[in-house]
C-alpha cells in the first residue's frame, strides 16, 4: 500500500511457491535491476501515506522491510540463498525458503534442527526457462543482450521467468555486485551454472 504506483493497474501479488515465496508491487523505479541490500539508499513513494501509515503503528521507517526480510530469512530457512530484491516498474522481492543442495550435502553447515528437513527436493530445480538462459549466456552480458539473444521484448517477462529465478538458483551472479543498477552491469554463469549447463545434454543448444 505504501509502496504501490497507483497510477498502474497492475495487481500487487503474494505467490508462495514450493522454494520460495515472492512479492511484486507496481512500482515507479529509482533505478533498474536487483538491489544490493548493505548498499541502497531506500526512496519513499508514497511520502503522505508512509506518514500516515507511521502515526498509526503499521509502518516501521523508510528501508526497513529490505532489512528485515535480509536479516530474518536466514532464520526462518537455515542455508536458502539470500533474498533478492529487484527494482523495476514492478518492484520484486524473491525470498528463498529452502536451503542449496552445497549446504544439504554438508552436513557440517547445518545444525540438528535443520538436519531433518534435508530432503531430496531441496536440489534446486532448473526450470526450462532458466535452462534456455544458461545456454544463451556466453562470457558476459547486459540485460538487453540477453533479452536481444532470446528474442525476448517483454523485460518484465525476461526478470520474472528467467533472470530473477537464475541469480536465486545461484546460477548466475552480476558481474557488479556491488553496484547492482549499474548501467554497466552485466551477468555470467556462475560455476554452479556452468554445472547445471553441462549437467543436461539439451543444454549444448538454445530452445
Amino acid at each position: 500500500m505504501a509502496h504501490r504506483e497507483y497510477t498502474s493497474a497492475a495487481p500487487a501479488t503474494l505467490v508462495i511457491y514450493r522454494d520460495r515465496v515472492e512479492f511484486k508491487n507496481p512500482n515507479v523505479p529509482h533505478g533498474r535491476g536487483p538491489i544490493d541490500p548493505s548498499h541502497f539508499t531506500p526512496c519513499p513513494k508514497n511520502p503522505t501515506i508512509c506518514k500516515f501509515l507511521i502515526q498509526l503503528g503499521r509502518y516501521e521507517e523508510l528501508g526497513s522491510g529490505v532489512s528485515n526480510v535480509t536479516k530474518y530469512q536466514p532464520l526462518y530457512a537455515p542455508g536458502a540463498p539470500p533474498p533478492l530484491f529487484i527494482e523495476d516498474d514492478m518492484f520484486t522481492a524473491v525470498i528463498p525458503m529452502v536451503m542449496t543442495s552445497e549446504v544439504a550435502n554438508d552436513k557440517s553447515k547445518l545444525t540438528p534442527q535443520v538436519t531433518p528437513q534435508v530432503t531430496p527436493q531441496v536440489t534446486p530445480q532448473v526450470t526450462p526457462q532458466v535452462a534456455r538462459l544458461l545456454v544463451i549466456i556466453r562470457g558476459e552480458m547486459s540485460r538487453t543482450e540477453l533479452m536481444q539473444a532470446m528474442g525476448l521484448k517483454d523485460r518484465w517477462n525476461f526478470i520474472d521467468g528467467y533472470l530473477a529465478p537464475a541469480l536465486v538458483a545461484g546460477f548466475v551472479e552480476l558481474t557488479i555486485p556491488d553496484r547492482p543498477n549499474s548501467r554497466l552491469q552485466k551477468y555470467r554463469l556462475t560455476a554452479k551454472g556452468e554445472a547445471a549447463l553441462l549437467s543436461k545434454p539439451e543444454g549444448n543448444t538454445p530452445a
